[in-house]
């Protein structure tokens, strides 16, 4: 039986720009757990899949062009976990598509415009997806996956 218990406890990280104006990133139904049940015999164990995670991002008049990077504090996981921004707000950036997360931080959002204020924030929906192999073994990863917003 091959079982993963993985759970995601999200951060975000508020990046300033010069004269103390800053760009923002904040996660919203932050913590999320997936589970892996057992293969049929002589298949692979199915992937699961969690879209309860929301991300909301401001930036101001003043500011560049920004990204948003994403990275997991587990160096070495037992599973494969992705991430991919979905439903983005019109107008308030571009997905990358679909990431696996690692300790290297890659882009989940480019293309993000400066006057998104906090009256009317950029969002979009999280959608994980972790997947094992058959053979993998059971027991569980922690991940802490960090949100970063930054010039592009």
């Amino acid at each position: 039986m091959k079982t993963l218990l993985l759970t995601i406890a999200a951060s975000a990280v508020l990046f300033l720009i010069p004269l103390g104006q800053a760009a923002d990133v904040a996660i919203l139904n932050g913590d999320v757990s997936l589970t892996i049940s057992a293969a049929t015999a002589g298949q692979q164990p199915a992937s699961v899949n969690d879209e309860t995670g929301q991300l909301e991002w401001t930036t101001l008049e003043v500011d560049p062009v920004k990204k948003i990077i994403v990275q997991t504090s587990l160096a070495g996981p037992s599973y494969n976990l992705t991430i991919r921004a979905i439903g983005i707000s019109s107008g308030d950036g571009t997905s990358a598509g679909e990431v696996s997360l690692s300790t290297t931080p890659a882009e989940l959002i480019g293309d993000i415009p400066s006057g998104i204020l906090l009256a009317d924030p950029g969002t979009c929906t999280l959608s994980y997806t972790a997947s094992a192999i058959v053979g993998g073994g059971t027991g569980s990863d922690n991940h802490t996956v960090t949100f970063t917003i930054m010039d592009q």
